[in-house]
């Protein structure tokens, strides 16, 4: 059975890689918004959830591995970080 990764992050794609699996990347096409009064763990399940769900929908026959990732600090999430690029 094929394994699809819901996710466009490039660590994730490498470890995946790294464990030898053979798999495609199809990141979810889903918003990421929190919702008021959800915890931070809750919110990084449910975002994980949703994306798999969402890829799953498209490619029903296969495996789908969708993650989140949330960095708190003293109960405030920090907003994912953007990608430099560098010249």
């Amino acid at each position: 059975m094929d394994i699809m990764l819901a996710s466009g992050s490039p660590r994730r794609r490498q470890l995946l890689g790294e464990l030898g699996w053979k798999f495609q990347v199809e990141p979810s096409r889903l918003k990421e918004t929190a919702i008021a009064g959800e915890k931070p763990e809750e919110m990084v399940c449910r975002l994980a959830e949703t994306k798999a769900a969402d890829v799953f929908s498209r490619h029903g026959s296969c495996w789908v591995i969708g993650a989140d990732t949330v960095v708190v600090i003293e109960a405030a999430c920090l907003a994912n970080p953007a990608v430099v690029k560098r010249p």
